[in-house]
């Protein structure tokens, strides 16, 4: 019995990491990319298996609706932002983890949907990332504002939970699981998300959190394959986003 139960002991599952102690290096711009020359925003962020390239997605969203989606690949080394016609074959799987809702290995540590629909006046609903509100009217009578403010709809509203921490919320506009969090690989058991400040987070399965307080209009976080790196996505200007990789430790 003794030996038995010494076996289980040597041969469990390593204790995940404490993202409290955890300690990101300086930050490195790889690239910057323009809204204009990707042809949208960025939408997705995968790393290759060998560490040296990502596969980014822009996203556009055409008048009638519909979505737009360009794919590039980025070589870490130099920078270069390629423009390719379709997603690396390695970049569906890493995807899949990366905004899967539980952590790689480990199916307790999961993400809670919710879901609700609400009435929301045409002023406070989000478009584009921003509040979309109306301009005063100069002339007699009711403003814009005021018009609008009186005009409510349906509007569904899904947040998605972990610990007590929002890890994203989106207001009638697409959910696209993955853009505000990634998960770490199998054996860490954390992940790593922009905060409701825009800062980066990491949090591991007892709820230990880190806020990097030198980021900021952070999307998109993700993790190497070996869990040594951590990448994101930081918005510089209206049209340009900073792609920003660091040392994990």
């Amino acid at each position: 019995m003794f030996l038995l139960l010494l076996f289980a002991l040597l041969t469990q599952a390593p204790a995940g990491a404490d993202a409290s102690k955890m300690t990101l290096g300086a930050p490195s711009t790889v690239a910057v990319v323009d809204t204009d020359k990707i042809k949208g925003e960025p939408w997705r962020l995968a790393w290759s298996p060998d560490g040296e390239q990502m596969h980014l997605v822009a996203m556009t969203r055409k008048r009638d609706g519909s979505m737009e989606l360009t794919h590039h690949v980025i070589t870490l080394t130099t920078g270069e932002v390629k423009k390719v016609d379709t997603e690396p074959e390695w970049s569906p799987d890493y995807w899949g983890w990366k905004s899967h809702r539980a952590a790689p290995g480990n199916p307790s540590f999961a993400i809670e949907l919710d879901q609700q629909k609400k009435n929301e006046s045409a002023t406070a609903r989000p478009m584009g990332g921003d509040l979309a509100r109306g301009g005063a009217s100069s002339a007699p009578g009711a403003s814009i504002d005021s018009v609008a403010g009186q005009m409510s709809t349906n509007v569904l509203i899904i947040t998605l939970l972990l610990k007590g921490e929002v890890l994203g919320q989106w207001k009638g506009e697409p959910f696209v699981p993955g853009l505000t969090f990634g998960w770490a690989p199998a054996g860490l058991d954390a992940v790593a998300f922009a905060g409701q400040d825009g800062r980066l987070m990491l949090m591991d399965e007892e709820g230990r959190k880190q806020k990097i307080e030198t980021t900021k209009d952070v999307r998109l976080p993700a993790w190497s394959i070996d869990g040594d790196r951590l990448a994101w996505v930081e918005k510089q200007d209206r049209k340009k986003f900073r792609i920003q990789v660091a040392d994990i430790d």
